[in-house]
């Protein structure tokens, strides 16, 4: 083979790790995206913790920015909520992110729940407890917020069907 043949081959997978590595930003990309230590055994299974932790953080932002347009006044409640679907950029958006985003983490924080009692996780007592307690108070929240809708039903028969 001649030299001008070497010179245009194909991409080369050794060259380019001998050069990456000598960057600093770039090895340690490479190390923690490419050649990161996992287990054989890990699944999708195992990320759902950490959607559980996502699917929070979008719950939070959301209500947040929902919160700061919302009136909780029992007149006016009706008419911020519109208010934020048609008049806030992109309201309706934050809206149904954070209504869809309730649906989902309850589903996650089950599903999370059961994979935890398959797989007999509750041997680590400590992380188990405090998960027991997130999962209470998340239970907790919902039923307060249910009665306390069913309640503004009961006041507003006028304006919502419940």
């Amino acid at each position: 083979m001649s030299q001008k043949n070497k010179k245009f081959k194909f991409f080369n997978y050794s060259t380019f790790k001998t050069r990456v590595s000598n960057l600093p930003l770039m090895s340690y990309i490479v190390s923690h995206l490419i050649y990161y230590p996992v287990p054989a055994n890990l699944t999708y299974g195992w990320g759902i913790g950490s959607m559980l932790g996502f699917l929070l953080i979008i719950q939070i932002i959301t209500g947040l920015f929902l919160s700061i347009h919302y009136v909780p006044d029992i007149m006016q409640a009706f008419y911020s909520v519109e208010f934020i679907m048609r008049d806030v950029n992109n309201g309706w958006l934050f809206r149904y992110l954070h209504s869809t985003g309730a649906s989902c983490l309850f589903i996650a924080l089950y599903v999370h729940m059961l994979r935890g009692l398959y797989y007999r996780s509750f041997k680590n007592l400590i992380v188990w407890i405090t998960g027991v307690i997130l999962f209470v108070r998340h239970l907790i929240k919902l039923i307060i917020l249910k009665a306390e809708f069913l309640q503004n039903c009961k006041n507003l028969k006028f304006m919502v069907r419940c």
